[in-house]
């Protein structure tokens, strides 16, 4: 008999649309520089009546294990590194390392690349670019990107990003949402394919919805009501 799914009070469950463009602006305030006809898709997440807000933990590791399973992760964080201009690899593989984000703050940045999900989900967790503020950007790459200024380019929204990147990352209004920006259009599919996997491995709810099922969602949901049941909405 395999294991019960773990308990998620925080959440319920995803709700993904491919479809993200043709939703209200303020509610994923995508930046205006990204190219018009880039593939966009997003996800919410159905929260437990009371939770505080953030990022449920469950959302968190689900976003994190579909987000790794796409490719390298990078993101600005908190770990503290050497500002030598290199990456340095960490006991778990993954690595750190600091460039300058002049164009975003003006400031050098630590970040992580990272194929390990525990790691991966501190994006959501990060306090020096704090993901409910807005303040928070990641990648999924194909494979490690250079350590070098192009990593800026994610933070000041300047639609550029370095070669083996795959999707761009970043948070919807008041980080209650999750936006995909896909610079390979293989990527899509591929990503809402691991995020059903990965909420089924959490015992989340999955759906897919076109722009306005989705907004159309009760996100403050009650565990017991019909429109949390998976795939009420495909």
């Amino acid at each position: 008999m395999s294991d019960p799914a773990p308990q998620v009070p925080d959440a319920h469950g995803l709700v993904w649309t491919g479809d993200a463009r043709a939703l209200p602006p303020q509610m994923l305030g995508l930046p205006a520089s990204l190219p018009a006809d880039l593939p966009c898709a997003a996800v919410g997440w159905l929260r437990a009546p009371g939770t505080e807000g953030g990022v449920p933990a469950a959302v968190r590791r689900s976003l994190a294990r579909g987000l790794c399973a796409l490719g390298w992760v990078v993101f600005p964080t908190d770990h503290e590194t050497p500002d030598d201009g290199g990456w340095h690899v960490l006991d778990d593989g993954s690595a750190v390392g600091i460039a300058a984000a002049a164009g975003w703050r003006r400031r050098r940045t630590a970040w992580c690349a990272t194929r390990v999900p525990e790691r991966a989900a501190g994006l959501f967790d990060t306090a020096g670019h704090d993901w409910t503020q807005g303040a928070q950007r990641a990648l999924v790459c194909s494979a490690q990107p250079a350590l070098d200024a192009t990593l800026a380019a994610v933070l000041a929204d300047t639609g550029e990003a370095p070669s083996p990147a795959r999707a761009l990352v970043l948070p919807g209004a008041d980080g209650e949402f999750a936006a995909f920006c896909f610079f390979d259009p293989a990527a899509q599919p591929q990503l809402a394919q691991a995020l059903e996997q990965a909420c089924r491995a959490q015992g989340l709810g999955w759906r897919t919805a076109d722009a306005e099922g989705f907004g159309r969602c009760d996100w403050i949901a009650d565990p017991h009501a019909p429109q949390t049941r998976t795939g009420d909405l495909r």
